[in-house]
């Protein structure tokens, strides 16, 4: 698995930003983007698919959990478990959570032969520290988030991101997203990077990266309330990545495209 905010750009696609649409429905699952007051939690199934930066298609079921307990904390299988404040008057917000880095795993001799990960070894995952800060104002939704990986990881990020609801009604929303991804050195060479080692186990050339913008990612998505309680939503998306990352002999393809459904449960 890639960084979040790169291989999981259809996840986040199928979360819709908070204050979407006057409709409970149709409001974000994402603990983080509710108002810290809402007291509600939210389970799904996906599935998402496409082609992969590494190489060959990419394919995965996705499991979503979300939950707000009304006094602020919240705990997500996307943000962890983290405290919202409350929004000001002109539309501003602000959480901080605990969660889990992006991880990726080496395909082995009898799969993904076409990837060009095999012999990378294993990425592990680590303790991130994460902080958020949201914007609403009508159809209009912007967010800002600073990563930081703990544990001597030492990897940190920002993520930049946008909103638009093209249509909204009582039981539909369709939306247009873009992100942007940047992230310093240490990051950028765990994902990107090559060392002599992994060069002689895997056969791509070494390579060590700067800091720099990580990808640009676009898409939309379409959340349909199916009916009390269960909504449904799918979405389709592009993820461009920026020179540090594209020069990569991990690399195949700069360009990775996906499509991607789900279904919730709100209670």
């Amino acid at each position: 698995m890639m960084m979040p905010r790169l291989s999981l750009l259809l996840l986040s696609l199928l979360s819709c930003s908070a204050y979407a649409a006057d409709e409970a429905a149709l409001t974000s699952g994402r603990a983080s983007e509710l108002a810290a007051t809402t007291k509600q939690a939210e389970i799904g199934i996906g599935v998402v698919g496409g082609t992969s930066i590494f190489g060959g298609d990419a394919k995965g079921a996705i499991l979503n959990g979300e939950a707000s307990f009304g006094n602020g904390i919240f705990v997500s299988t996307q943000d962890g478990l983290g405290f919202r404040f409350p929004a000001t008057s002109s539309g501003f917000s602000a959480a901080i959570s605990i969660g889990a880095s992006g991880g990726r795993r080496a395909p082995n001799s009898d799969e993904r032969l076409d990837s060009r990960l095999h012999g990378m070894g294993d990425v592990s995952s680590y303790a991130q520290l994460r902080g958020f800060l949201n914007y609403d104002n009508g159809p209009y939704h912007a967010e800002a988030q600073l990563r930081q990986t703990l544990a001597g990881r030492n990897e940190t990020s920002i993520g930049l991101g946008a909103k638009y609801d093209i249509f909204a009604s009582s039981t539909d929303l369709v939306q247009a997203a873009t992100s942007v991804g940047f992230a310093n050195r240490k990051e950028m060479q765990t994902y990107f990077g090559v060392t002599a080692a992994q060069s002689a186990s895997s056969g791509n050339a070494v390579y060590a990266p700067g800091a720099g913008l990580e990808g640009v990612s676009a898409g939309v998505n379409w959340r349909h309330v199916l009916a009390k309680d269960w909504v449904a939503t799918v979405g389709a998306g592009a993820t461009v990545l920026g020179n540090q990352a594209a020069d990569s002999s991990l690399v195949a393809r700069r360009t990775s495209l996906g499509v991607g459904t789900s279904i919730a449960y709100r209670f």
